[in-house]
């Protein structure tokens, strides 16, 4: 069976290319994503699939086998950003300022593909798969929302792939361990003693203590990416003040810390949190820090990554299969770990002739369509792999 994946992928590549232009013109935020789910539902009942909800924005493909067996699970995020799309294709976003500029939509698409591929071969198939349509992962707690649901209750293993620009299209990357980073939140508050732009004296000044943790924190990270493979920290808004000549007596900076330790990390919280309160002190004011755990680390089992190599090999051939970059991105398909093992792969994205290549979350960010059937080969593999089947 694993080894027709592959042909019977690349037929549906027209089929999951339209799935994906439709995703991508109906873009919606975290947390706002019904209409994307009434899409998806669409979808699935066009296919005759039968699927499970919780709420507006929560739907599982149940594809149920004619024999006994495990029960192994597919997550797909469905969430777009706050771009504003400059690919100028003529499937862009329709919807000002948003864009799905993470690749959700391709994504989604491969999902509905698996749950139809895997659903013509349930005569085939021993026990239960499930496609998880999860929304909420850029960082809205997506998958607690998921697990708080019930839905994924009872599965013995879970997949699910990213697509990644730095890697060339017909590339699925996949190695056991630590593969994405545990992603914090930071979100410092700073309270002094606003007054007047004249007398400083009088004054202990909020923005002034904001500012200096900044660039106490940057000490913390080395300069050259080389020499911090386990962590990376960034600042990425400050706010203080509301008028050129009024000295500012509250003040707040957000940023991210992304490791992929867990003592480190434990470690960096505290000598952040130290630092904060030093420069806020030295300033008369007073730090508060508060960090929101976006998502943990994801980490690919082992045990599970050594029954998925053969498959993924034979399907998708040694030169496509490879391993994976360790990436300081942040996803919460790490809180599926609570449930049971996970393999999350990269799935390369890259168009051979391509010159400039556009990060993930960039307006012009758009992956390459031909991917998508090695995608799906290579969820569906590891799919047949956890259920025993060659």
């Amino acid at each position: 069976m694993i080894k027709e994946l592959m042909n019977r992928a690349t037929a549906l590549h027209e089929e999951m290319r339209a799935w994906r232009r439709a995703f991508h013109r109906q873009p919606e935020l975290t947390g706002q994503e019904a209409g994307t789910h009434r899409m998806i539902r669409g979808f699935l009942s066009d296919l005759g699939l039968p699927f499970l909800t919780a709420g507006d924005s929560i739907t599982v493909a149940e594809i149920r086998g004619t024999l006994p067996g495990k029960s192994v699970a597919i997550r797909a995020d469905t969430d777009a950003l706050p771009v504003t799309e400059a690919t100028g294709t003529d499937y862009a976003s329709q919807t000002p300022g948003v864009m799905h500029a993470c690749g959700h939509d391709m994504h989604m698409a491969i999902g509905l593909g698996a749950a139809k591929l895997l659903w013509e071969m349930r005569d085939r198939l021993p026990g239960r798969a499930l496609v998880i349509f999860q929304p909420a992962e850029e960082g809205g707690h997506g998958a607690q929302q998921v697990l708080k649901s019930g839905l994924a209750d009872h599965v013995d293993a879970f997949f699910a792939l990213h697509v990644w620009p730095q890697l060339e299209t017909g590339h699925y990357h996949l190695s056991p361990g630590a593969v994405c980073a545990a992603t914090d939140r930071l979100i410092f508050d700073f309270t002094g003693r606003g007054g007047h732009g004249a007398y400083p004296e009088l004054s202990h000044s909020a923005l002034l203590a904001a500012s200096e943790t900044a660039l106490a924190l940057k000490a913390l990270v080395p300069e050259q990416p080389s020499d911090r493979p386990l962590y990376v920290m960034s600042m990425g808004a400050l706010s203080a003040g509301s008028y050129w000549n009024v000295i500012p007596g509250e003040a707040r900076l957000e940023g991210s810390l992304r490791t992929l330790d867990e003592r480190l990390r434990k470690d960096l919280l505290a000598q952040i949190r130290q630092k904060a309160q030093d420069a806020a002190r030295k300033h008369g004011c007073e730090a508060r820090l508060e960090v929101d755990e976006v998502c943990g680390i994801v980490y690919n089992d082992e045990g599970l990554y050594e029954d998925l190599q053969p498959a993924l090999e034979q399907a998708l051939g040694k030169g496509a299969f490879g391993p994976q970059e360790r990436a300081l991105i942040g996803d919460d398909f790490s809180d599926y770990r609570s449930l049971g093992p996970c393999c999350y792969a990269h799935l390369g994205v890259k168009r051979p002739e391509q010159g400039e290549i556009f990060p993930l979350h960039h307006p012009c960010f758009n992956p390459d369509e031909a991917a998508m059937p090695t995608g799906l080969a290579g969820l569906c593999a590891s799919v047949l792999a956890a259920l025993g089947l060659k």
